[in-house]
């Protein structure tokens, strides 16, 4: 089985593949392979290189590169989670491998921006209300790049993580049975 997580800024993406992967799934991040191959070119990793990065990326090698890497990486193994699916073409190449499944995570934006201002990320710290939204409006609709509306739209499974952390686990598990 390989489940996608995908979902919009601060949701809990990170928290739900860690629970996941504690019930023995295998975990891999497409921001982490970005991430790796930044630092192949010695690129400053902070939001918006990553971004800017994965979109040149996407453009010289197949907007679903990254999807390809971590399949061609991980696909072998029976578990496995893959985190921050954000692009349309990337959800397109998961979902025609049998056994995968995408949750998108999401949480109203007012509840998100406190979220991401506790958890003090680089940059992060310093963006206004305006501007969070307005990255996000960014993000939801992007054409040539993320398209997290488009993940949404294609997810087998939608869920607000507006409750506590045990409520958030049991929809988890839910799924899981499924």
């Amino acid at each position: 089985m390989i489940i996608g997580i995908s979902g919009t800024n601060s949701s809990g993406k990170d928290t739900v593949a860690k629970y996941i992967e504690s019930k023995g799934f295998f975990h891999v991040s497409l921001s982490d392979i970005i991430r790796e191959e930044m630092g192949k070119e010695n690129i400053g990793i902070n939001r918006d290189n990553m971004i800017a990065f994965s979109n040149d990326f996407g453009q010289a090698h197949g907007a679903e590169i990254l999807a390809k890497m971590a399949f061609e990486r991980y696909g072998n193994l029976d578990k496995l989670v893959i985190s921050s699916v954000r692009k349309p073409a990337e959800v397109d190449f998961f979902h025609s491998i049998p056994d995968f499944k995408l949750i998108f995570v999401d949480v109203p934006a007012e509840i998100r921006y406190d979220r991401m201002l506790k958890r003090g990320r680089e940059g992060e710290d310093i963006l206004s209300f305006e501007d969070f939204r307005t990255l996000q409006e960014k993000e939801m609709n992007g054409t040539n790049s993320q398209n997290l509306s488009y993940c949404k739209e294609k997810a087998d499974y939608v869920i607000n993580n507006s409750n506590t952390i045990n409520i958030l686990y049991e929809k988890i598990d839910e799924i899981i049975e499924k």
